[in-house]
């Protein structure tokens, strides 16, 4: 093949592709440099991990952030910025790599068939509301550093209008907890939560997670990149102390956490900088929600690393109950089980003890949200690099699959099965090798992230679709 004809079959598959009409000496010339050139960002796109693409350097996706001072309606949102998955050709530049196989329709069970139809009921009626609707989703580190939460936020703003992030902690709980669309300036918090440091009276607040400060001074910055109102969660306590609250360069306002905080209300919809600081006396601050004017969707990002079923139930019942139904989602996530897979295998002990934390974090969901959905995502793949350097499976990620399974569907919640969606046992090698896994063969890159990301919002609209043929409404 001459050097202008492999020219024009390459570029011509790109998204701008760019023809050559007559060869000549220079352009024959230009083509080999610019083959040279095309072969390099191929090379570069195709590193396990890499988020900047050939298609993300040639083709930049729109920004988010934009300042409006119209409030936002459902039909005139917000672009959200995607994560661009390496284009379907690298793999095949890469050797030997089979495709990854999963299921065109991912397993999505539930009680009757009917367990998001509460959740469809609430996007039916999503144009008239005066508020975004909410959805939490909890899980462990693979949910904390935000590759799967922030690609199904960012498809179901696509979808419904952008809400804004929703609720963030006061600062980074771990280093790999980090929401697109905040950063993080804090100082002198204490932390407590459900993994440890624990607090004696199991008030963490609704995601699990809090920060005190004994006394005057310490400090958190949380800079939005979007945003209009935004509500500090904190523990109301008659003898506690105060806040000092301040919104971009306005005047600072105090408050004591005895009472009603109110909101700090933007003029516009756009960037935006909350700074909360103690102002004296004991406080126990949990987060910020962040949200947009009118109907949109957000999806809140309330990973821990570490986190499992049981290191929920350490949250006082009664606590996490009046949080739930303060933030009113219309849908719970939960994504947990990658911890519990990491102790080796499990005896029927420990099923059933995982069936009772996994069953009672369940119903504790829906007694605290009757009119909520609840979704459970089972953990994805996963595998163990041995001592001889051979890599072995996680032996007890299937019975925990089931075990997941089986509690979902006696509390009524719908289950995904992210580990059979992958591919099956052993699917994390295959996703490793083609840049979606790390080479920990338990975390995801972004670009795995936002696959299983699209996985479960696909399911989450399919089951949205089904409803409204049953006519929910």
């Amino acid at each position: 093949m001459s050097t202008l004809a492999w020219r024009v079959e390459y570029v011509s598959s790109l998204p701008s592709p760019t023809m050559l009409i007559e060869p000549s000496h220079s352009t024959r010339l230009h083509a080999t440099l610019f083959a040279v050139a095309a072969l390099g960002l191929v090379a570069f796109a195709a590193r396990p991990g890499d988020r900047l693409t050939l298609r993300a350097m040639l083709r930049p996706g729109p920004t988010v952030g934009t300042a409006r001072s119209a409030p936002i309606v459902a039909a005139a949102f917000a672009p959200a910025v995607e994560t661009l998955l390496p284009p379907l050709w690298v793999p095949l530049l890469r050797g030997a790599v089979s495709e990854v196989a999963h299921l065109d329709n991912p397993t999505l069970q539930g009680a009757d068939g009917r367990a998001l139809d509460a959740f469809a009921r609430r996007l039916a009626g999503l144009a008239s509301a005066t508020a975004p609707l909410r959805v939490l989703h909890f899980g462990d580190s693979i949910i904390a550093d935000d590759r799967i939460t922030g690609r199904l936020r960012r498809r179901l703003q696509r979808e419904f209008g952008d809400g804004g992030l929703g609720l963030v902690f006061l600062r980074p709980t771990a280093r790999s907890y980090h929401p697109a669309g905040v950063r993080f300036d804090a100082r002198g918090w204490y932390p407590g939560s459900v993994v440890g440091p624990r607090w004696e009276d199991g008030c963490y607040g609704v995601g699990g997670t809090g920060f005190e400060a004994p006394g005057e001074g310490p400090t958190a910055t949380l800079t939005f990149d979007r945003g209009r109102t935004f509500e500090l969660r904190y523990l109301r306590d008659p003898l506690g102390g105060a806040v000092s609250l301040r919104l971009d360069d306005e005047p600072a306002r105090t408050a004591r956490v005895d009472g009603v905080i109110p909101a700090l209300i933007a003029a516009n919809d756009g960037p935006h900088r909350v700074t909360v600081r103690a102002a004296g006396g004991k406080v126990r601050l949990y987060g910020v929600v962040a949200t947009r004017m009118g109907p949109g969707v957000t999806v809140d990002n309330l990973g821990t690393v570490s986190n499992s079923a049981r290191a929920l139930l350490h949250l006082d019942a009664a606590h996490w109950s009046a949080g739930l139904a303060a933030e009113d989602p219309a849908l719970v996530i939960i994504s947990l089980g990658t911890n519990e897979a990491s102790h080796g295998a499990m005896s029927s002990v420990d099923r059933e003890a995982l069936y009772r934390d996994a069953g009672e974090l369940y119903r504790r969901i829906r007694r605290a949200l009757p009119q909520a959905s609840c979704l459970v995502v089972g953990p994805p793949d996963a595998a163990l690099v041995l001592s001889d350097g051979t890599i072995g499976a996680r032996p007890a990620l299937a019975g925990i699959v089931d075990v997941e399974a089986r509690a979902a569907r006696s509390e009524g919640c719908a289950f995904f099965d992210a580990m059979a969606w992958m591919g099956g046992r052993g699917a994390i090698q295959r996703w490793q090798r083609q840049g979606l896994a790390d080479s920990d063969l338990t975390h995801l890159t972004d670009a795995g992230g936002a696959r299983i990301g699209d996985a479960i919002a696909d399911a989450l609209l399919g089951a949205r679709d089904e409803a409204f043929a049953r006519g929910v409404r």
